[in-house]
């Protein structure tokens, strides 16, 4: 993705790659029970619902929103204690992100095990698109968005609300 444009459109591109950059591998993994287990959750109806960003991290070291951390290309990232994301069932986002006036919003879609996003709004971002790692825990209720920016791997837990 092309970093150009004013300090601004940085900054806020560089923070959605962190959200939602990457290749997508999504882990569904069901329980081993005596009883039957239930339907297997598909990628959409995984994802769909609110999640709050809870931590952010470089090179393996996650940090408790709020942080910020500095990637070696000397761009700063950072998340804030109410920054939240709502993947809806109709294909479209909403995202809290601390800092801005506006929301960030988008439509998304999983095909095969890629997560694809483009945003709509703000201006400064419309039109963009990208792609996002994901990982879920064994209950659903937590991810883990794993990404590169530039050549540094980033990480971002999100928690189901």
């Amino acid at each position: 993705m092309h970093l150009g444009g004013n300090g601004f459109q940085r900054r806020l591109t560089m923070r959605l790659v962190l959200v939602f950059g990457g290749l997508l591998i999504i882990q569904l993994v069901s329980g081993c029970s005596g009883r039957t287990p239930p339907a297997p959750k598909t990628p959409t109806s995984a994802l769909t619902g609110h999640w709050r960003q809870t931590h952010l991290g470089i090179g393996g070291q996650l940090k408790q929103c709020p942080a910020s951390v500095t990637i070696p290309a000397g761009a700063a990232i950072s998340c804030g204690a109410n920054d939240s994301v709502e993947f809806r069932p109709d294909g479209t986002f909403v995202a809290s992100v601390s800092g801005l006036d506006a929301k960030i919003s988008g439509k998304w879609r999983v095909e095969e095990s890629t997560l694809l996003v483009t945003f709509i709004e703000p201006p400064e971002v419309a039109g963009t698109n990208t792609s996002a790692a994901v990982q879920f825990d064994p209950s659903f209720n937590r991810i883990t968005i794993n990404t590169t920016s530039g050549a540094t791997p980033t990480a971002a837990i999100y928690v189901r609300e």
